[in-house]
């Protein structure tokens, strides 16, 4: 990645960076992920190649390492630019990222933030994604002391992985 980069190659240093980022999170070693992450956004930026997945995996690496302002502004400009580039299923990512960070600091915002995932899900019209999407609603559900909503939320989701025969769904 940093030869490309001196070689004024972006798009490649671009993907280089963003796989030694994700060999740095497989070893655990996250402050260097970051960096190498953080490399990756700049030079895609610079380019003008940035996705919203590289702010998505930044982003996860910053909730990681307790930035809680990094990683949502990493998601929310995940978000942002999803939308722009009309990509549902980043959006749909990007969302349910949200969510999960929020629910260390405002679950009212996790279950927002799960629900539009979930109405995305089902504009979307995969299974498997309509399926994760219920099972967060129903985590959510059953985290507030909502059990009976809970449990409707996760049967939905059992029928779909059933009929994918989808054993780890």
């Amino acid at each position: 990645a940093y030869h490309f980069s001196n070689a004024g190659d972006l798009q490649r240093a671009v993907k280089y960076y963003q796989l030694a980022g994700e060999i740095a999170m497989q070893g655990y070693a996250t402050p260097e992920a970051l960096d190498l992450y953080t490399r990756a956004v700049e030079l895609a930026e610079e380019s003008g190649q940035i996705t919203p997945e590289l702010y998505q995996a930044r982003g996860l690496v910053n909730e990681i390492l307790g930035d809680f302002e990094g990683a949502r502004t990493d998601q929310s400009r995940a978000l942002s630019l999803a939308e722009e580039q009309d990509n549902a299923v980043a959006k749909w990512q990007s969302l349910l990222n949200l969510g999960m960070l929020w629910a260390s600091r405002d679950y009212t915002r996790t279950g927002d933030f799960c629900q539009q995932a979930l109405a995305l899900a089902r504009e979307m019209g995969d299974p498997s994604t309509l399926g994760y999407s219920l099972n967060r609603v129903g985590n959510w559900y059953l985290n507030t002391g909502q059990p009976s909503e809970a449990l409707k939320y996760h049967q939905e989701a059992l029928e779909i992985f059933k009929a994918l025969n989808d054993r780890h769904g």
